[in-house]
């Protein structure tokens, strides 16, 4: 991230916010925050207040050095760091989640604490849930998932198969007394949710990110 607007932008999807909710929690007009935003201004006198709305350091937005955040808050939110996994880590996890060390993740996320109680990001592959409309999660997006949270169907979750060394991500799907996972890419097939499969997580929230 080389501008202050890629940096802000960046900031707003940790946070999972729009410029119109961080316009209402700062009392910076959006007008404003859409000016930095779109990189046609990078000298704000409203920088330092975005800044601590959001948590993030100055330093860091201005220039892009130091720490993203300048504490575990953004805001009122209080923010959880998740390590972005493998296919292969994500399958382990149960295994993983007390010994994992920050060099074992391609990186480390944070998120806020409303989102998600404990779990970790997948970052999307191929082009299974890549349907129509709203129903579409792109090859390379960020899932963020949720491994203490209850699911239903239609939901979207992660699971492993007991002769895979992968898990996958597909939607839960109940039908009377039959389970199956779906893709949103209707050249996938149907499958049956049986008890060859293991949940690992529900998907909280999806991330696509662009350049």
């Amino acid at each position: 991230m080389k501008t202050i607007s890629e940096r802000l932008d960046y900031a707003l999807k940790q946070a999972g916010w729009s410029q119109s909710e961080l316009a209402r929690r700062s009392g910076v007009k959006q007008q404003s925050i859409s000016r930095v935003c779109t990189g046609r201004t990078h000298n704000s006198r409203f920088l330092v207040r975005i800044c601590q709305e959001l948590g993030v350091n100055p330093d860091w937005l201005n220039t892009g050095t130091g720490e993203v955040y300048q504490s575990d808050q953004v805001g009122s939110i209080k923010l959880i760091k998740i390590p972005l996994l493998s296919w292969y880590q994500a399958y382990q996890w149960k295994h993983l989640k007390n010994t994992l060390n920050y060099n074992d993740a391609e990186e480390w996320r944070l998120v806020p604490a409303n989102i998600l109680h404990d779990g970790f990001a997948l970052r999307v592959k191929g082009d299974s849930m890549e349907g129509t409309g709203s129903k579409t999660v792109p090859d390379g997006a960020i899932i963020f998932i949720d491994t203490m949270a209850e699911y239903q169907s239609e939901d979207l979750i992660v699971v492993a198969h007991c002769d895979s060394e992968e898990a996958m991500f597909k939607q839960y799907v109940k039908d009377g007394n039959q389970s199956f996972l779906r893709s949103y890419n209707s050249l996938y097939p149907l499958i049956s949710f049986t008890d060859d499969y293991t949940f690992i997580g529900k998907v909280k929230q999806a991330l696509v990110e662009f350049g």
